[in-house]
Protein backbone atom coordinates (compact mmCIF):
# COMPACT_ATOMS: atom_id res chain seq x y z
CA UNK A 1 0.00 0.00 0.00
CA UNK A 2 1.42 3.81 -0.73
CA UNK A 3 2.33 5.90 2.26
CA UNK A 4 -0.34 7.93 3.47
CA UNK A 5 -0.51 11.80 2.40
CA UNK A 6 2.31 14.17 3.45
CA UNK A 7 0.57 16.33 6.81
CA UNK A 8 2.31 19.02 9.26
CA UNK A 9 2.32 15.91 11.78
CA UNK A 10 3.47 13.83 8.40
CA UNK A 11 6.18 15.36 6.29
CA UNK A 12 9.15 14.71 3.68
CA UNK A 13 11.83 16.26 4.38
CA UNK A 14 14.21 17.17 1.68
CA UNK A 15 17.89 18.43 2.19
CA UNK A 16 21.49 19.00 2.09
CA UNK A 17 23.89 17.98 4.73
CA UNK A 18 27.41 18.71 4.90
CA UNK A 19 30.47 18.75 7.45
CA UNK A 20 32.13 21.78 7.89
CA UNK A 21 35.65 22.89 9.07
CA UNK A 22 34.33 26.09 10.37
CA UNK A 23 30.94 27.31 10.96
CA UNK A 24 31.81 31.17 11.86
CA UNK A 25 33.21 31.14 8.11
CA UNK A 26 30.17 29.98 6.89
CA UNK A 27 28.00 32.45 9.20
CA UNK A 28 30.34 35.32 7.60
CA UNK A 29 29.79 34.05 4.49
CA UNK A 30 25.94 34.15 4.80
CA UNK A 31 25.97 38.01 6.30
CA UNK A 32 27.92 39.34 3.46
CA UNK A 33 26.26 38.19 0.52
CA UNK A 34 24.96 41.92 -1.01
CA UNK A 35 21.56 43.33 -0.24
CA UNK A 36 20.64 43.74 -3.96
CA UNK A 37 20.85 39.72 -4.75
CA UNK A 38 17.76 37.91 -5.53
CA UNK A 39 17.99 35.79 -2.35
CA UNK A 40 17.65 37.38 1.20
CA UNK A 41 18.95 35.57 4.23
CA UNK A 42 17.01 36.56 7.39
CA UNK A 43 18.83 35.56 10.47
CA UNK A 44 16.56 33.23 12.88
CA UNK A 45 18.38 33.30 15.61
CA UNK A 46 20.07 30.79 17.90
CA UNK A 47 19.12 28.17 19.99
CA UNK A 48 19.96 25.27 22.21
CA UNK A 49 18.54 21.93 21.47
CA UNK A 50 19.06 18.88 23.26
CA UNK A 51 18.37 15.06 21.22
CA UNK A 52 17.79 12.01 23.04
CA UNK A 53 17.67 8.85 20.52
CA UNK A 54 15.57 5.80 21.96
CA UNK A 55 14.75 2.00 21.01
CA UNK A 56 13.98 -1.08 22.68
CA UNK A 57 16.08 -3.06 24.03
CA UNK A 58 15.32 -5.02 20.47
CA UNK A 59 16.16 -2.34 18.24
CA UNK A 60 12.48 -2.52 17.25
CA UNK A 61 12.24 1.10 16.00
CA UNK A 62 15.16 0.90 14.04
CA UNK A 63 14.13 -1.86 12.41
CA UNK A 64 11.19 -0.50 11.10
CA UNK A 65 13.41 1.30 9.44
CA UNK A 66 12.91 4.59 11.52
CA UNK A 67 14.98 6.71 14.20
CA UNK A 68 13.84 8.26 17.10
CA UNK A 69 14.41 11.34 18.67
CA UNK A 70 12.38 13.49 21.48
CA UNK A 71 14.38 17.30 20.97
CA UNK A 72 13.97 19.73 23.70
CA UNK A 73 14.74 23.19 23.50
CA UNK A 74 13.59 25.61 26.18
CA UNK A 75 10.34 24.97 27.58
CA UNK A 76 9.31 22.59 23.84
CA UNK A 77 9.57 19.25 23.37
CA UNK A 78 9.10 17.26 20.34
CA UNK A 79 8.77 13.66 19.47
CA UNK A 80 10.04 13.27 15.66
CA UNK A 81 10.51 9.13 13.93
CA UNK A 82 12.54 10.08 11.10
CA UNK A 83 13.17 7.34 8.16
CA UNK A 84 16.93 5.94 8.19
CA UNK A 85 18.58 6.99 5.66
CA UNK A 86 18.92 4.44 2.64
CA UNK A 87 22.46 3.35 2.59
CA UNK A 88 22.69 2.54 -1.13
CA UNK A 89 21.79 6.72 -2.12
CA UNK A 90 23.49 7.62 1.51
CA UNK A 91 25.91 9.95 -0.55
CA UNK A 92 23.27 11.20 -3.13
CA UNK A 93 22.11 14.41 -2.22
CA UNK A 94 19.26 16.67 -1.91
CA UNK A 95 18.64 13.58 0.77
CA UNK A 96 14.47 12.78 1.02
CA UNK A 97 13.20 10.97 4.21
CA UNK A 98 9.87 10.84 5.93
CA UNK A 99 9.56 12.92 9.16
CA UNK A 100 6.93 12.28 11.35
CA UNK A 101 6.67 14.88 14.18
CA UNK A 102 4.39 15.14 17.62
CA UNK A 103 4.46 18.06 20.31
CA UNK A 104 4.92 16.81 23.84
CA UNK A 105 3.40 17.66 26.83
CA UNK A 106 5.06 19.63 29.31
CA UNK A 107 7.51 17.42 31.47
CA UNK A 108 6.18 14.34 29.34
CA UNK A 109 9.59 12.33 29.21
CA UNK A 110 8.06 8.97 27.96
CA UNK A 111 6.86 9.27 23.91
CA UNK A 112 5.29 5.93 24.22
CA UNK A 113 3.01 7.85 26.01
CA UNK A 114 1.89 10.14 23.42
CA UNK A 115 -1.67 10.50 22.16
CA UNK A 116 -1.12 11.36 18.64
CA UNK A 117 0.73 10.40 15.28
CA UNK A 118 4.79 9.15 16.80
CA UNK A 119 2.62 7.93 19.97
CA UNK A 120 0.68 5.48 18.06
CA UNK A 121 3.65 4.34 16.14
CA UNK A 122 5.28 3.57 19.09
CA UNK A 123 2.74 1.44 20.62
CA UNK A 124 2.44 -0.51 18.09
CA UNK A 125 5.85 -1.32 17.62
CA UNK A 126 7.59 -1.46 21.05
CA UNK A 127 4.08 -3.93 21.89
CA UNK A 128 4.41 -3.26 25.76
CA UNK A 129 8.38 -2.88 25.85
CA UNK A 130 9.65 0.37 26.66
CA UNK A 131 11.80 2.66 25.55
CA UNK A 132 16.08 3.15 26.57
CA UNK A 133 17.99 6.01 25.72
CA UNK A 134 20.94 4.98 23.40
CA UNK A 135 22.64 8.41 23.66
CA UNK A 136 21.98 12.26 23.72
CA UNK A 137 23.52 15.07 21.13
CA UNK A 138 23.25 18.92 22.33
CA UNK A 139 23.85 21.38 19.41
CA UNK A 140 24.07 24.96 19.19
CA UNK A 141 21.90 26.07 16.48
CA UNK A 142 22.03 28.64 14.25
CA UNK A 143 19.45 29.38 11.79
CA UNK A 144 18.57 32.01 8.58
CA UNK A 145 16.23 31.46 6.53
CA UNK A 146 16.37 31.62 2.42
CA UNK A 147 14.41 33.92 0.73
CA UNK A 148 13.42 35.15 -2.61
CA UNK A 149 10.85 38.14 -3.29
CA UNK A 150 9.25 37.53 0.40
CA UNK A 151 8.98 33.85 0.39
CA UNK A 152 10.86 31.41 2.06
CA UNK A 153 12.73 28.63 -0.36
CA UNK A 154 14.68 26.78 2.30
CA UNK A 155 16.31 27.24 5.57
CA UNK A 156 20.03 26.84 6.10
CA UNK A 157 21.01 25.88 9.64
CA UNK A 158 24.49 25.63 11.68
CA UNK A 159 24.79 23.06 13.87
CA UNK A 160 27.83 22.82 16.26
CA UNK A 161 26.80 18.81 18.28
CA UNK A 162 28.28 17.16 21.08
CA UNK A 163 27.69 13.55 21.59
CA UNK A 164 26.73 13.03 24.89
CA UNK A 165 28.69 14.07 28.18
CA UNK A 166 30.37 11.15 29.18
CA UNK A 167 31.52 9.01 25.65
CA UNK A 168 35.32 8.96 24.74
CA UNK A 169 36.23 10.29 22.37
CA UNK A 170 33.67 11.48 20.83
CA UNK A 171 33.76 14.16 18.62
CA UNK A 172 32.29 17.45 17.79
CA UNK A 173 29.93 17.64 14.90
CA UNK A 174 29.91 20.58 12.53
CA UNK A 175 27.49 20.58 10.49
CA UNK A 176 25.39 22.67 7.58
CA UNK A 177 21.84 21.70 6.64
CA UNK A 178 19.96 23.20 4.05
CA UNK A 179 15.74 22.37 3.94
CA UNK A 180 13.47 22.75 1.68
CA UNK A 181 10.95 25.00 3.08
CA UNK A 182 8.64 24.78 -0.08
CA UNK A 183 8.53 22.74 -3.08
CA UNK A 184 11.25 23.38 -5.69
CA UNK A 185 12.99 25.42 -3.05
CA UNK A 186 16.10 23.67 -3.19
CA UNK A 187 16.05 23.16 -7.08
CA UNK A 188 15.76 26.76 -7.11
CA UNK A 189 18.67 27.37 -5.04
CA UNK A 190 21.25 25.14 -6.08
CA UNK A 191 23.82 27.53 -7.76
CA UNK A 192 23.70 29.33 -4.46
CA UNK A 193 24.64 25.56 -2.83
CA UNK A 194 27.54 24.82 -5.09
CA UNK A 195 28.95 28.26 -4.55
CA UNK A 196 28.27 28.36 -0.93
CA UNK A 197 30.22 24.85 -0.77
CA UNK A 198 33.16 25.90 -2.77
CA UNK A 199 33.68 29.21 -0.40
CA UNK A 200 33.26 27.55 2.64
CA UNK A 201 34.97 23.55 1.83
CA UNK A 202 32.12 21.72 2.51
CA UNK A 203 31.32 18.68 1.62
CA UNK A 204 28.59 15.94 2.41
CA UNK A 205 28.21 14.24 5.51
CA UNK A 206 28.87 10.12 5.66
CA UNK A 207 26.50 9.94 8.09
CA UNK A 208 23.62 11.12 9.82
CA UNK A 209 23.67 12.77 13.80
CA UNK A 210 22.02 9.71 14.52
CA UNK A 211 24.22 7.23 13.19
CA UNK A 212 27.41 9.41 14.48
CA UNK A 213 26.28 8.80 17.74
CA UNK A 214 25.31 5.44 18.04
CA UNK A 215 29.34 5.17 16.26
CA UNK A 216 30.59 6.98 19.24
CA UNK A 217 28.30 5.59 21.99
CA UNK A 218 29.72 1.78 20.83
CA UNK A 219 25.85 0.92 19.85
CA UNK A 220 25.59 -1.56 17.00
CA UNK A 221 21.53 -2.18 16.22
CA UNK A 222 21.56 -6.36 16.78
CA UNK A 223 19.24 -9.04 15.53
CA UNK A 224 16.37 -9.42 17.15
CA UNK A 225 17.87 -12.35 19.37
CA UNK A 226 20.75 -14.38 18.79
CA UNK A 227 19.65 -17.73 17.93
CA UNK A 228 23.43 -19.56 16.87
CA UNK A 229 25.41 -20.34 13.90
CA UNK A 230 23.71 -19.39 10.58
CA UNK A 231 25.73 -21.21 8.06
CA UNK A 232 25.11 -24.82 7.27
CA UNK A 233 27.82 -26.72 6.39
CA UNK A 234 26.60 -29.11 3.46
CA UNK A 235 28.69 -31.67 4.09
CA UNK A 236 27.72 -31.76 7.75
CA UNK A 237 24.78 -34.23 8.75
CA UNK A 238 21.32 -32.37 8.03
CA UNK A 239 20.02 -32.02 11.15
CA UNK A 240 22.85 -29.19 11.59
CA UNK A 241 21.93 -28.16 8.46
CA UNK A 242 18.63 -27.35 8.62
CA UNK A 243 19.17 -25.84 11.96
CA UNK A 244 21.11 -23.10 9.97
CA UNK A 245 18.60 -22.55 7.88
CA UNK A 246 15.46 -22.53 9.83
CA UNK A 247 17.78 -19.89 12.72
CA UNK A 248 18.18 -17.89 9.07
CA UNK A 249 14.34 -17.79 8.59
CA UNK A 250 13.36 -17.25 11.76
CA UNK A 251 16.16 -14.03 12.27
CA UNK A 252 14.05 -12.94 9.16
CA UNK A 253 10.79 -13.46 10.23
CA UNK A 254 11.94 -11.40 13.43
CA UNK A 255 13.41 -8.73 11.66
CA UNK A 256 10.20 -8.07 9.69
CA UNK A 257 7.83 -8.22 12.34
CA UNK A 258 8.03 -4.39 13.29
CA UNK A 259 7.35 -3.11 10.02
CA UNK A 260 3.97 -5.83 9.72
CA UNK A 261 3.60 -3.86 12.62
CA UNK A 262 3.04 -0.88 11.51
CA UNK A 263 1.82 -1.29 8.32
CA UNK A 264 3.22 1.22 5.95
CA UNK A 265 5.11 -1.19 3.91
CA UNK A 266 3.14 -4.50 2.55
CA UNK A 267 6.49 -5.17 1.49
CA UNK A 268 7.54 -5.93 5.59
CA UNK A 269 4.24 -7.84 5.87
CA UNK A 270 5.37 -10.13 2.50
CA UNK A 271 8.73 -11.20 4.09
CA UNK A 272 7.24 -11.69 6.90
CA UNK A 273 4.92 -14.22 5.74
CA UNK A 274 7.86 -15.56 3.04
CA UNK A 275 9.61 -16.32 6.29
CA UNK A 276 7.00 -18.30 7.61
CA UNK A 277 6.83 -20.53 4.54
CA UNK A 278 10.23 -21.18 4.56
CA UNK A 279 10.31 -22.20 8.10
CA UNK A 280 7.56 -24.60 7.40
CA UNK A 281 8.95 -25.94 4.31
CA UNK A 282 12.50 -26.64 6.10
CA UNK A 283 10.78 -27.89 9.02
CA UNK A 284 8.88 -30.76 6.09
CA UNK A 285 11.92 -31.67 4.68
CA UNK A 286 13.91 -32.05 7.06
CA UNK A 287 11.27 -33.48 9.68
CA UNK A 288 13.04 -36.85 10.36
CA UNK A 289 16.05 -34.77 11.39
CA UNK A 290 14.94 -32.29 13.79
CA UNK A 291 13.70 -31.91 17.62
CA UNK A 292 10.50 -33.49 18.39
CA UNK A 293 8.68 -30.14 18.88
CA UNK A 294 9.03 -29.09 15.78
CA UNK A 295 5.65 -30.54 13.73
CA UNK A 296 3.76 -28.79 16.63
CA UNK A 297 5.93 -25.31 16.23
CA UNK A 298 5.05 -25.81 11.86
CA UNK A 299 1.09 -25.73 12.99
CA UNK A 300 1.19 -23.04 14.96
CA UNK A 301 3.75 -21.23 12.27
CA UNK A 302 0.44 -21.77 9.87
CA UNK A 303 -2.02 -20.41 12.05
CA UNK A 304 0.55 -17.05 11.84
CA UNK A 305 0.51 -17.80 8.33
CA UNK A 306 -2.93 -17.30 8.02
CA UNK A 307 -3.27 -14.09 9.73
CA UNK A 308 -0.56 -12.90 7.71
CA UNK A 309 -1.91 -14.14 4.38
CA UNK A 310 -5.41 -12.60 5.10
CA UNK A 311 -3.86 -8.87 5.08
CA UNK A 312 -1.61 -9.39 2.52
CA UNK A 313 -4.56 -10.37 -0.09
CA UNK A 314 -5.67 -7.60 0.39
CA UNK A 315 -2.99 -5.11 0.08
CA UNK A 316 -2.60 -7.16 -3.31
CA UNK A 317 -6.19 -6.35 -4.04
CA UNK A 318 -5.74 -2.52 -3.14
CA UNK A 319 -2.71 -1.94 -5.42
CA UNK A 320 -4.64 -4.02 -7.81
CA UNK A 321 -7.33 -1.14 -7.19
CA UNK A 322 -5.25 1.66 -6.93
CA UNK A 323 -3.49 1.07 -10.53
CA UNK A 324 -6.64 0.68 -12.25
CA UNK A 325 -8.29 3.83 -11.27
CA UNK A 326 -5.03 5.50 -11.58
CA UNK A 327 -5.17 4.43 -15.38
CA UNK A 328 -8.94 4.69 -15.68
CA UNK A 329 -10.87 7.66 -16.67
CA UNK A 330 -12.47 9.90 -14.36
CA UNK A 331 -16.17 7.75 -14.66
CA UNK A 332 -14.58 4.37 -14.30
CA UNK A 333 -12.60 5.81 -11.11
CA UNK A 334 -15.02 6.79 -9.37
CA UNK A 335 -17.14 3.93 -10.06
CA UNK A 336 -14.38 1.99 -8.63
CA UNK A 337 -14.23 4.49 -5.37
CA UNK A 338 -17.48 2.12 -2.83
CA UNK A 339 -15.37 -0.56 -4.02
CA UNK A 340 -12.22 0.61 -3.17
CA UNK A 341 -13.80 1.82 0.13
CA UNK A 342 -15.06 -1.72 1.28
CA UNK A 343 -12.24 -3.07 0.66
CA UNK A 344 -9.96 -0.57 2.88
CA UNK A 345 -12.57 -1.63 5.81
CA UNK A 346 -11.95 -5.18 5.39
CA UNK A 347 -8.17 -4.39 5.30
CA UNK A 348 -8.38 -2.43 8.25
CA UNK A 349 -10.20 -5.45 9.75
CA UNK A 350 -7.80 -7.49 9.07
CA UNK A 351 -5.39 -5.94 10.04
CA UNK A 352 -6.68 -5.48 13.31
CA UNK A 353 -6.78 -9.41 13.86
CA UNK A 354 -3.29 -9.63 13.01
CA UNK A 355 -2.20 -7.22 15.84
CA UNK A 356 -4.32 -8.96 18.08
CA UNK A 357 -2.88 -11.98 17.52
CA UNK A 358 0.94 -10.32 17.47
CA UNK A 359 0.12 -8.91 20.50
CA UNK A 360 -1.35 -12.29 22.10
CA UNK A 361 -0.20 -15.00 24.16
CA UNK A 362 -0.06 -17.61 21.53
CA UNK A 363 2.72 -15.65 19.23
CA UNK A 364 4.71 -14.87 22.09
CA UNK A 365 4.76 -18.33 23.37
CA UNK A 366 5.47 -19.35 19.67
CA UNK A 367 8.44 -17.14 19.49
CA UNK A 368 9.75 -18.46 23.15
CA UNK A 369 9.18 -21.71 21.47
CA UNK A 370 10.91 -21.52 18.48
CA UNK A 371 13.78 -19.10 19.80
CA UNK A 372 14.59 -22.13 22.34
CA UNK A 373 14.55 -24.90 19.95
CA UNK A 374 16.42 -23.18 17.68
CA UNK A 375 19.38 -21.94 20.18
CA UNK A 376 19.67 -25.21 22.00
CA UNK A 377 19.95 -26.79 18.39
CA UNK A 378 19.90 -31.39 18.33
CA UNK A 379 22.06 -33.13 20.37
CA UNK A 380 24.61 -35.51 19.03
CA UNK A 381 23.66 -39.05 19.63
CA UNK A 382 25.39 -40.31 22.63
CA UNK A 383 26.68 -43.73 20.75
CA UNK A 384 27.45 -44.36 17.46
CA UNK A 385 25.03 -47.35 17.27
CA UNK A 386 22.29 -45.83 14.99
CA UNK A 387 18.75 -46.71 15.64
CA UNK A 388 16.94 -48.53 12.25
CA UNK A 389 14.97 -45.42 10.47
CA UNK A 390 17.62 -42.71 11.97
CA UNK A 391 18.70 -40.64 8.91
CA UNK A 392 20.59 -37.97 11.51
CA UNK A 393 23.99 -39.18 10.37
CA UNK A 394 23.31 -38.98 6.46
CA UNK A 395 24.98 -36.28 4.69
CA UNK A 396 23.16 -33.04 3.61
CA UNK A 397 23.61 -34.40 0.07
CA UNK A 398 22.40 -37.96 0.70
CA UNK A 399 19.34 -36.66 2.63
CA UNK A 400 18.55 -34.26 -0.25
CA UNK A 401 18.39 -36.36 -3.33
CA UNK A 402 15.27 -38.34 -2.15
CA UNK A 403 13.55 -35.14 -1.32
CA UNK A 404 14.16 -33.83 -4.26
CA UNK A 405 13.20 -36.30 -6.44
CA UNK A 406 9.91 -37.28 -4.73
CA UNK A 407 8.97 -33.27 -4.45
CA UNK A 408 9.87 -32.78 -8.21
CA UNK A 409 7.58 -36.16 -9.45
CA UNK A 410 4.33 -34.97 -7.46
CA UNK A 411 4.95 -31.88 -8.91
CA UNK A 412 5.15 -33.05 -12.96
CA UNK A 413 2.50 -35.58 -12.17
CA UNK A 414 -0.32 -33.05 -11.24
CA UNK A 415 1.03 -30.55 -13.71
CA UNK A 416 1.04 -33.13 -16.51
CA UNK A 417 -2.80 -33.44 -15.24
CA UNK A 418 -3.45 -29.57 -15.83
CA UNK A 419 -5.71 -28.69 -18.86
CA UNK A 420 -7.73 -25.53 -19.94
CA UNK A 421 -10.77 -26.77 -18.47
CA UNK A 422 -9.21 -28.31 -15.21
CA UNK A 423 -10.68 -26.41 -12.15
CA UNK A 424 -8.81 -23.62 -10.50
CA UNK A 425 -8.59 -25.79 -7.35
CA UNK A 426 -6.45 -27.90 -9.44
CA UNK A 427 -4.12 -25.37 -10.63
CA UNK A 428 -3.99 -23.89 -7.01
CA UNK A 429 -2.46 -27.52 -5.72
CA UNK A 430 0.14 -27.97 -8.65
CA UNK A 431 0.86 -23.83 -7.06
CA UNK A 432 1.46 -25.52 -3.78
CA UNK A 433 3.61 -28.59 -5.25
CA UNK A 434 5.73 -25.86 -6.94
CA UNK A 435 6.07 -23.86 -4.00
CA UNK A 436 7.41 -26.75 -1.52
CA UNK A 437 9.57 -27.57 -4.63
CA UNK A 438 11.13 -24.30 -5.14
CA UNK A 439 11.71 -24.47 -1.25
CA UNK A 440 13.68 -27.71 -1.02
CA UNK A 441 15.42 -26.73 -3.89
CA UNK A 442 16.63 -23.12 -2.57
CA UNK A 443 17.73 -24.83 0.78
CA UNK A 444 20.01 -27.51 -1.40
CA UNK A 445 20.98 -25.13 -4.24
CA UNK A 446 24.50 -24.45 -3.13
CA UNK A 447 24.87 -28.63 -3.48
CA UNK A 448 24.28 -28.14 -7.21
CA UNK A 449 25.36 -25.40 -8.25
CA UNK A 450 24.17 -23.55 -11.26
CA UNK A 451 21.75 -26.36 -12.69
CA UNK A 452 19.60 -26.26 -9.14
CA UNK A 453 19.61 -22.08 -9.64
CA UNK A 454 18.63 -22.53 -12.99
CA UNK A 455 15.81 -24.88 -11.97
CA UNK A 456 14.90 -22.50 -8.91
CA UNK A 457 14.35 -19.31 -11.69
CA UNK A 458 12.62 -21.98 -13.67
CA UNK A 459 10.12 -23.33 -10.75
CA UNK A 460 9.87 -19.43 -9.45
CA UNK A 461 8.32 -18.28 -12.64
CA UNK A 462 5.87 -20.99 -12.56
CA UNK A 463 5.31 -20.40 -9.13
CA UNK A 464 4.51 -16.61 -10.37
CA UNK A 465 1.94 -17.99 -13.05
CA UNK A 466 -0.02 -20.01 -11.20
CA UNK A 467 0.20 -17.10 -8.50
CA UNK A 468 -1.58 -14.48 -10.43
CA UNK A 469 -4.10 -16.91 -11.23
CA UNK A 470 -4.96 -17.88 -7.79
CA UNK A 471 -4.72 -13.91 -6.88
CA UNK A 472 -7.29 -13.95 -9.88
CA UNK A 473 -9.32 -17.08 -8.25
CA UNK A 474 -9.66 -15.35 -4.89
CA UNK A 475 -10.41 -11.58 -6.24
CA UNK A 476 -13.29 -12.96 -8.88
CA UNK A 477 -14.77 -15.00 -5.19
CA UNK A 478 -14.19 -11.84 -3.40
CA UNK A 479 -16.43 -10.07 -5.68
CA UNK A 480 -18.91 -12.45 -6.22
CA UNK A 481 -19.41 -12.59 -2.20
CA UNK A 482 -19.44 -8.78 -2.09
CA UNK A 483 -22.04 -8.18 -4.89
CA UNK A 484 -23.98 -11.32 -2.51
CA UNK A 485 -23.28 -9.45 0.77
CA UNK A 486 -23.44 -5.96 -0.13
CA UNK A 487 -24.86 -5.42 -3.34
CA UNK A 488 -27.89 -3.49 -2.15
CA UNK A 489 -25.80 -0.54 -0.38
CA UNK A 490 -23.96 0.14 -3.70
CA UNK A 491 -24.37 2.50 -6.97
CA UNK A 492 -25.27 0.50 -10.28
CA UNK A 493 -21.99 2.00 -11.71
CA UNK A 494 -20.19 0.29 -9.00
CA UNK A 495 -21.95 -3.46 -9.48
CA UNK A 496 -21.19 -2.73 -13.21
CA UNK A 497 -17.92 -1.81 -12.48
CA UNK A 498 -17.02 -4.95 -10.27
CA UNK A 499 -18.69 -7.22 -13.21
CA UNK A 500 -16.08 -6.12 -15.69
CA UNK A 501 -13.58 -6.63 -12.80
CA UNK A 502 -14.57 -10.56 -13.11
CA UNK A 503 -14.52 -10.64 -17.10
CA UNK A 504 -10.48 -8.91 -16.92
CA UNK A 505 -9.79 -11.77 -14.35
CA UNK A 506 -11.10 -14.25 -15.93
CA UNK A 507 -9.46 -13.34 -19.16
CA UNK A 508 -6.54 -12.91 -17.08
CA UNK A 509 -6.53 -16.78 -16.14
CA UNK A 510 -6.97 -17.49 -19.62
CA UNK A 511 -4.57 -16.09 -20.68
CA UNK A 512 -2.55 -17.68 -18.26
CA UNK A 513 -3.94 -21.32 -18.91
CA UNK A 514 -2.75 -20.44 -22.21
CA UNK A 515 0.93 -19.80 -20.99
CA UNK A 516 0.94 -23.04 -18.52
CA UNK A 517 2.53 -25.40 -20.93
CA UNK A 518 5.18 -23.85 -22.31
CA UNK A 519 6.10 -22.86 -18.26
CA UNK A 520 6.01 -26.52 -17.60
CA UNK A 521 7.92 -27.50 -20.68
CA UNK A 522 10.77 -24.87 -19.95
CA UNK A 523 10.85 -26.89 -16.12
CA UNK A 524 10.91 -30.08 -17.34
CA UNK A 525 13.61 -29.09 -19.60
CA UNK A 526 15.80 -27.52 -16.34
CA UNK A 527 15.21 -30.74 -14.63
Amino acid sequence: MPPPPATAEDALEVEWQFEAPDLDQVERWLRAQPAHAALAFVDGGERIQVDRYLDTDDWRVYRAGYSLRVRTSGEHAEATLKALADAATAAATPARRREINEELAAGEADPLAAPGAVGERLRLLCAGRPLRALVDVTTRRRTFRVMRQGSALAAITLDEARIGDDVPGARALRRVEVEESAAGGLAAIESFVDALRAACALHPAAASKFESGLRAAGLTPAPAVDLGPTDGDPDGPPAAFALAMLRRAFAAFLEREPGTRLGEDSEALHQMRVATRRLRAIGSVFAPALPPEMPELREELRWIAGALGEVRDLDVQLEELAALQHNADWDEGTALGPLVAIVHEAHGEARRRLITALDGGRYRALVERLTAVLTRGTPQPPAPTVPPGDRSTETVAAFAAPVLRSRYRRFRRDGSRLGPESPAVEYHAVRVRAKRLRYALEQFAELYGRDARRMVDRTKAVQDLLGAHQDSDVAIDRLHRLARERGAELPPETLLAMGELIERHRARMERLRGEWPRDFRRMRRAW
